[in-house]
């Protein structure tokens, strides 16, 4: 409306996107995935036996059972690129793990993209969703609701990552300053 003399953002230059980069990310290796996977299975009995030698067995059980719960929902995301709150969200509605090949839908409410995608699973991660759904079937005795959640992502999944990073002996942070996750 020209009520100022001079245009305050004629001088901004537009940032381009390489510009501004508050983190660097870095992918994890093939070894340092298997690193990963076997120590988020381990680390919750090792630890806990760590400060508690005379667990029960079952305490061990239940805590070896969240680990491979967790090493699951690694593979899963590692395998798919779901994002956490994908993750966090896909029900058993959302899998058809009978279908060749098997697949799972993430609804356009929770896409970056805003739209419904179909995703093929690799048949390894099929095998690994249909045997954690048979072993959900013998402990309730029936197949796990459809609108019930498949993985487990607690309120901070970046704690136990990093926890499990540790763990597995694989540094966040590289020697350019690439961070994991």
């Amino acid at each position: 409306t020209k009520r100022w003399q001079d245009n305050l953002v004629a001088s901004l230059r537009p940032l381009r996107g390489d510009d501004d980069i508050r983190r660097r990310r870095r992918p994890l290796s093939e070894e340092e995935l298997g690193r990963l996977l076997d120590a988020t299975e381990q680390r919750p009995a090792a630890q806990y036996l760590k400060t508690q030698p005379a667990a029960s067995p079952e305490r061990i059980g239940q805590l070896r059972i969240a680990g491979r719960k967790r090493s699951l929902l690694y593979r899963v995301m590692a395998v798919t690129g779901l994002r956490v709150n994908q993750a966090r969200t896909l029900t058993w509605g959302a899998l058809d793990l009978d279908a060749d090949p098997a697949t799972l839908v993430v609804e356009a409410r929770y896409a970056k993209s805003r739209r419904r995608d179909v995703i093929p699973l690799h048949p390894a991660i099929a095998a690994a969703l249909r045997s954690f759904r048979e072993d959900a079937r013998s402990n309730e005795g029936a197949d796990p609701p459809a609108d019930a959640r498949v993985l487990q992502v607690g309120s901070h999944p970046d704690r136990h990552i990093r926890r499990d990073l540790e763990f597995a002996g694989i540094a966040i942070r590289d020697e350019t300053g690439a961070v994991v996750g």
